[in-house]
């Protein structure tokens, strides 16, 4: 450290009395954490300590009361000099202290510093000897600074360089970097630990982030973004689209970088719950090479459905993260590629994802549900998939809290839950969850919407609601879309439409890069379709292969989502095994003849005895004993159980 010192020392005990920690915990009501504060920021030493409380007579700041202290002290200029060296480092390790003082022995000032509260023992980390407390700190970087401002200088830099040769953890080096106003060693930092570091230490990240002069918006735009998202969630989760959270990003938007502009509108367009325009949006962050910026891109396509564009982002992403050394910004972008993977019907590629994010640090600190979303949903749709109760119901336990519900990724968990709900056969699962996302539900058309709709559609076929289910299909705004196709040929193969679920299934395996298990129970669906059709050669071909690509995944649920009842003479054909439905049987569509079908459909709408009587041009007599004839063939008492049973069996189709 320049030679500050070259023989131990010692230091007397300041003229004032000390308090010790029962005395300071007395004179603040025995507040703990307020004991904690005036702790961290003065030590023990009382004349500073009444200034802190406001019961001090002398009138002055904290700092004030500090400098009292050390001119208590007596030190010598050789011993302010080392004192001030000694509080330059935001946390003495032994390390670092060996660095800087390989010829030294300052084991006595150390210990008479420590024993008069000028040095705060860390008793959870045994490699740190301890730290300055900070009013003290400050006075004595300002007395260095004053009086040998050079020695101050070179001292700051032997400290620079000896924290990146002991590997200091990031947050003590930004710690350092920031109170040195040092800009490029905050951007270093800050560069490769943007997840950590606001993890760890949102508060010093906000500070230090905003520290940062304005040309760093456009030279790292990825750094101020990370401000702006600091920003939002300290005020609320990224799904709320309060006004105030809102206009603060908006401020971001008419930056004088380009990508930051962009980054901050696809943001603010997702708290507005506008998911395809997002994606639009973020067209040109495609070409980026900030790992930022490609994260948000996939996200923005994910949300509008785009899976495989999202892919591309995330793995984009990915490489730029790992080039960059930031490990936990990788992580997220592994648990946001497995999702997509499970969606895309990729399980191999997916438990890939997991099985590498899992190399990675773990998550804490404020993001740690953020980070955890992606990868407990891509792990609890893999668990479903391979028909693995135990470990549905463990996840399902994992993700109650309400911050994943929050999260950007909440529909995609939503879906994971539904295919869970079909594993332990509770439909139930969903009721109270589709009611508290309720508020959170965009437009119709967004993609979450639907799958908030296909949900809703599942549970019903599941607790055999059909006719219910046939409804709310058909209200679905973009019914050709690949995630709602499978649902849509489900309900035909009930209704008995066989025709209709193979042109269904036809659809979606038309799709391009149709993941394995995506394909699997494509077929499975269409198989069905052909065997009812007459086509049995067809149906045995494409059901062994499905079965094939199922075993291959590792995934038998893509053959368990058709009505096993259906499924039974197709499996004895093929010699396969009969995989366990996960859904209801199909019910028998009655064959009626032409006038009761009719009469049904009549009543359906609502039509009173003697408007049907003018319809059919018969009697009321014969209208009531035709009904009498439908409650005896669908074994029912009245016209409410009657409409019910002709819509769960497709008769009003």
């Amino acid at each position: 450290m320049g030679g500050c010192v070259t023989s131990s020392a010692s230091i007397d005990p300041p003229r004032a009395p000390l308090l010790d920690a029962a005395e300071l915990l007395a004179l603040v009501d025995n507040d703990t954490d307020r004991a904690q504060h005036v702790t961290h920021e003065v030590g023990r030493l009382k004349p500073v300590v009444d200034v802190m409380l406001g019961r001090g007579h002398a009138v002055g700041t904290v700092d004030d009361a500090a400098l009292g202290v050390l001119t208590n002290l007596h030190l010598s200029e050789r011993e302010v000099d080392f004192f001030a060296a000694m509080a330059l480092p935001v946390a003495l390790t032994h390390s670092l202290a060996v660095e800087l003082w390989p010829d030294n022995d300052f084991s006595d000032l150390l210990e008479g510093m420590m024993a008069n509260g000028l040095i705060l023992a860390d008793d959870d980390d045994v490699t740190v000897i301890g730290r300055i407390p900070d009013a003290l700190r400050r006075v004595a970087r300002q007395e260095c600074l004053r009086r040998h401002p050079d020695t101050y200088r070179h001292n700051m830099q032997r400290i620079r360089e000896a924290m990146k040769k002991t590997e200091q953890p990031p947050a003590v080096r930004l710690q350092q970097a920031f109170e040195d106003k040092d800009i490029a060693g905050m951007i270093e930092v800050l560069r490769p630990n943007l997840y950590s570091l606001t993890s760890e230490v949102p508060r010093l990240m906000y500070s230090a982030l905003g520290a940062l002069p304005t040309e760093v918006q456009t030279t790292h735009p990825d750094l101020m973004f990370c401000r702006a998202f600091l920003a939002v969630q300290a005020k609320a989760p990224v799904t709320n689209a309060d006004s105030t959270v809102v206009s603060e990003l908006e401020e971001f938007t008419r930056s004088s970088s380009r990508e930051l502009r962009l980054l901050s509108s696809i943001l603010v367009l997702r708290l507005q719950k506008s998911f395809a325009e997002s994606d639009r949006v973020a067209e040109p962050l495609r070409t980026s090479t900030t790992a930022i910026s490609r994260l948000h891109a996939g996200l923005s396509a994910l949300l509008a459905g785009r899976y495989t564009t999202a892919a591309r982002d995330f793995e984009a992403a990915r490489q730029i993260a790992t080039l960059a050394g930031d490990r936990m910004l990788c992580r997220d972008a592994e648990s946001k590629l497995a999702v997509t993977r499970v969606l895309m019907g990729d399980l191999v590629a997916a438990d890939r994802h997991l099985r590498r994010l899992r190399t990675l640090p773990e998550p804490t600190g404020r993001i740690r549900e953020m980070v955890r979303c992606g990868e407990y949903t891509a792990a609890l749709f893999i668990a479903a998939e391979r028909l693995d109760r135990d470990e549905v119901e463990r996840l399902i336990g994992l993700t109650q809290d309400a911050a994943y519900w929050h999260d950007e990724l909440w529909p995609f968990l939503l879906l994971a839950y539904r295919r869970a709900a079909q594993v332990l056969g509770v439909p139930s699962l969903l009721t109270a969850i589709l009611e508290e996302i309720r508020p959170m539900l965009p437009a119709a058309d967004e993609m979450p919407a639907q799958i908030v709709t296909i949900c809703q559609v599942e549970t019903m076929i599941s607790a055999r609601h059909l006719g219910a289910a046939h409804a709310l299909a058909g209200r679905l705004a973009a019914a050709d879309a690949l995630m709602a196709l499978p649902t849509r040929a489900r309900l035909a193969l009930y209704a008995g439409e066989f025709q209709e679920a193979a042109d269904l299934s036809a659809k979606t395996l038309a799709f391009d890069l149709l993941g394995p298990l995506a394909r699997a129970e494509a077929m499975t669906l269409a198989a069905c379709a052909a065997w009812h059709t007459g086509r049995s050669t067809e149906a045995q071909s494409m059901l062994r292969e499905a079965a094939a690509i199922a075993d291959l995944q590792g995934g038998r649920r893509s053959l368990a989502v058709v009505p096993g009842n259906l499924m039974a003479p197709l499996y004895a054909a093929c010699e396969i095994p009969t995989s366990h439905s996960l859904v209801p049987d199909a019910l028998p569509r009655p064959k009626l003849p032409p006038t009761l079908l009719h009469l049904v459909h009549l009543i359906a709408q609502g039509r009173p005895n003697s408007e049907i009587a003018n319809e059919l041009h018969v009697s009321t007599n014969t209208v009531k004993s035709n009904i009498q004839r439908l409650y005896r063939v669908l074994d029912v008492h009245n016209r409410p159980e009657l409409l019910a049973v002709a819509a769960e069996r497709g008769l009003l189709r």
